[in-house]
């Protein structure tokens, strides 16, 4: 059975992916970070490259992202495996709070709608077109 989401449960999204944006975006301003380009992160953080292409798109997008950055990034686990690296790397734990922060209420937004990011995704795509003409 498809899980119908609401114009809520879209608001609800869009704050999960605003606070991803700007707690990961602070993330890929420290220094073992910055500059690098996601094959490098990569080989240097020991993170599979294709976690690190997702999560370095977010330096190119908007600061008022929309509910798709949450297909479009690597899931709980990967975005977890990511700031982990980065701390081996040199970052204080602390420093990373909020972006942990942030992951977990990626993960009980999820939960709270009982769908999995793949889920997510094709609710999301249902709901953008039944309630977007354009599409």
């Amino acid at each position: 059975m498809t899980t119908i989401l609401t114009a809520q449960s879209i608001r609800d999204a869009e704050a999960v992916a605003c606070h991803l944006h700007a707690s990961l975006t602070t993330v890929l301003e420290s220094p073992p970070v910055q500059g690098h380009r996601a094959a490098t992160l990569s080989n240097e953080l020991g993170v599979g490259r294709m976690t690190c292409q997702r999560i370095m798109k977010l330096a190119k997008t908007s600061a008022d992202p929309g509910p798709e950055l949450l297909v479009e990034l690597p899931g709980v686990g990967g975005l977890r495996e990511f700031l982990e690296a980065v701390i081996r790397a040199g970052v204080p734990r602390s420093s990373m709070a909020d972006a942990f922060a942030a992951i977990d209420a990626f993960e009980r937004y999820l939960r709270e709608i009982g769908l999995s990011q793949t889920g997510f995704d094709s609710a999301l795509r249902l709901f953008q077109a039944t309630t977007d003409p354009d599409r």
